[in-house]
């Protein structure tokens, strides 16, 4: 569904301007076209950026801003609960806020650490540097069993072209 932006702005212009009305009706008005503040800049003719500016300019008269505003709406999103002074709302708002916070902190979960004590670590460190030792000794091995491969490789061609040789001589002599 489209918002009609300029009627929305009309309406927040008559309420503030004719005390008709609750802060309720101004604000969640105002809220409204801040949640959709790209196309109300460009319905309008304004700049984004400025949208905040602009609908602020209608709050001036009633003491709140576009935060107040989300806030208010936020904690108190029913016409019904605005039946108070409105700073006593905005303080009931930040109080339940702040306690939400403190909740949702309070139910954090907090990396728990483990600690270890010093013969634990040092058993660790101990199996650690010995691990360590082992894969040096069988990188010293390994490389001990490439040279020997390779050495006999050599052994190996050295003694098929001695085989060769022989089974040549042994043909030249049955000849």
């Amino acid at each position: 569904m489209a918002t009609n932006y300029k009627k929305v702005e009309i309406e927040i212009r008559n309420l503030v301007q004719n005390n008709r009305t609750m802060i309720y009706d101004i604000a969640s008005r105002c809220v409204l076209l801040l949640n959709e503040s790209d196309s109300y800049a460009n319905a309008i003719g304004i700049n984004p950026d400025s949208v905040t500016d602009h609908l602020n300019g209608y709050l001036r008269d009633i003491a709140v801003d576009l935060a107040d505003c989300v806030l208010l709406l936020k904690v108190f999103p029913h016409r019904e609960q605005w039946n108070k002074p409105l700073l006593d709302l905005l303080q009931e708002a930040e109080a339940k806020v702040k306690s939400d916070r403190q909740i949702d902190a309070d139910n954090e979960l907090k990396p728990a650490r483990k600690t270890i004590k010093r013969v634990e670590f040092d058993a660790v460190v101990k199996e650690r540097d010995e691990a360590k030792a082992e894969a040096r000794n069988s990188q010293n091995q390994l490389a001990r069993l490439l040279d020997e491969n390779e050495k006999l490789k050599g052994r190996i061609a050295f003694l098929e072209g001695r085989i060769a040789e022989l089974e040549r001589r042994s043909q030249m002599v049955m000849s």
